[in-house]
């Protein structure tokens, strides 16, 4: 096992144990300076398991055992825990597998509102706030914005299981062409999606800036 995943597995360990004394203690005897201390060691050690998590690399060694791996759904909720706690490469891969799948693949619904274009996920998995966050990537681009999300403590937080986004800034023509590019109730995937946004953009641009909008993607 690599050390930074043994350092994961051990913060994520030692985290839950902290945050299972808080509580008991809390039931057992009431709030009182150990259970802030628990509670303060157990967010302090998630946070630090997650800046672990964010920076450690996926070597190619998971990547080749994601070959025979199964896919995300056919992950029970107790197996993935486990798998993100004592196998943390692996987990990425087939998570990051599945984000690609979504981009891919029509797997989102369009709603279309008077004020709104709205992005609902097809399948229950992608409701998960990791693959709403991919959703919002793709979504969040010049001249839209997420009505939908809040900032929470380890990242974005999202109002219900969709993304919701409407016009941002003073310009409409964005706003205007990307509507006309989708249909309500049309099932797409993200890459439509952002083929239809980059259309609409490239359509109020001249043609200097397209060319720079071209060789910035290079």
């Amino acid at each position: 096992m690599a050390r930074r995943q043994l350092a994961f597995s051990i913060l994520c360990i030692v985290g839950s144990v902290a945050g299972l004394f808080a509580i008991l203690r809390r039931v057992l005897i009431g709030f009182d300076t150990v259970v802030w201390v628990a509670f303060g060691l157990m967010f302090l050690l998630v946070w630090i398991a997650m800046m672990v998590m964010r920076y450690q690399p996926v070597t190619s060694e998971p990547i080749v055992r994601l070959q025979s791996a199964p896919r995300w759904q056919e992950l029970s909720f107790a197996r993935r825990h486990v798998m993100l706690i004592l196998d943390w490469p692996l987990f990425s891969a087939i998570r990051e597998r599945e984000a690609v799948r979504l981009f891919n693949e029509e797997l989102t619904c369009v709603g279309l509102t008077p004020s709104e274009v709205i992005l609902v996920p097809l399948e229950t998995a992608h409701a998960a706030p990791y693959f709403l966050r991919t959703v919002a990537r793709v979504a969040a681009r010049h001249g839209l914005r997420i009505n939908n999300v809040m900032q929470g403590v380890f990242g974005p937080r999202f109002k219900g299981k969709k993304i919701e986004l409407s016009r941002s800034g003073n310009d409409d023509r964005i706003w205007n062409n990307l509507r006309r590019a989708l249909t309500d109730g049309s099932v797409i995937s993200l890459r439509q999606f952002y083929n239809a946004w980059e259309s609409a953009y490239l359509s109020t641009l001249t043609d200097d800036e397209r060319g720079r909008y071209y060789a910035g993607k290079r």
